[in-house]
């Protein structure tokens, strides 16, 4: 059974055109969501190969990748209680977007860690 990739390609090609739009026009929020979206659709295919028993490289791909959602998550956070703007009250869409990719991201962990014990079994 060959294992596909199409929802996290989607959002792979979907992020990168987000970004795009963002970087050609004045909306700083699409660059945001479009370097949010193609991160979280790596680290999702980081962490399907990974329950495949993929390579080291893909290990260290995850981790940047999870590290980057969790920081640009933040970010906004830290600066609206240091200069007291609310950032996602203007912008919702990246924090859709980080809340999505955490979502599908440890759906995958819990999910692999199941077939794992039932392969053991």
């Amino acid at each position: 059974m060959k294992i596909k990739f199409s929802g996290s390609k989607a959002a792979l090609i979907l992020g990168i055109t987000v970004l795009a739009s963002g970087v050609s026009g004045q909306d700083h929020a699409n660059s945001t969501t479009g370097f949010l979206m193609i991160h979280g659709a790596l680290t999702y295919i980081a962490r399907k190969k990974q329950n495949l028993g993929g390579s080291r490289k893909w290990l260290i791909l995850e981790i940047y990748s999870l590290i980057f959602l969790f920081w640009v998550g933040i970010m906004p956070v830290i600066a609206g209680v240091l200069y007291k703007i609310n950032w996602y009250i203007l912008h919702p869409l990246p924090l859709i977007v980080i809340i999505w990719s955490l979502i599908a991201y440890f759906w995958l962990l819990y999910k692999g860690d199941q077939v794992k014990k039932s392969k053991e079994d």
